[in-house]
């Protein structure tokens, strides 16, 4: 960046700030601005990163829930798969169930 103006220097900034928004790094830094016309650029860069980041955290959250769930679906089936199999194989285990 030798021999680029401040100006300029900003602007790569915020165009790299953009790539990393368009490959999914809401996290970017993405500078203030020195107070000319480019400033209202910037703020506008930073509440699109936050606009864009806020559902992806989100929906982070919601997979996880997801994932948690679909863990107990399977634990329930083992569940019901040891029940069926033991009360088959051992009587004794079939009347402590039936009597609960």
């Amino acid at each position: 960046m030798v021999g680029m103006t401040p100006q300029s220097v900003l602007i790569e900034r915020y165009a790299q700030a953009v790539r990393d928004l368009k490959e999914g790094r809401f996290q970017t830094e993405i500078p203030d601005g020195d107070g000319g016309d480019l400033e209202p650029l910037g703020h506008s860069l930073r509440e699109l990163s936050a606009a864009l980041g806020a559902p992806l955290h989100e929906l982070s959250k919601l997979l996880e829930i997801t994932e948690r769930i679909n863990a107990g679906v399977i634990l329930d089936e083992i569940l019901d798969f040891v029940y069926e199999t033991s009360t088959r194989s051992f009587p004794t285990i079939a009347s402590i169930f039936s009597a609960g």
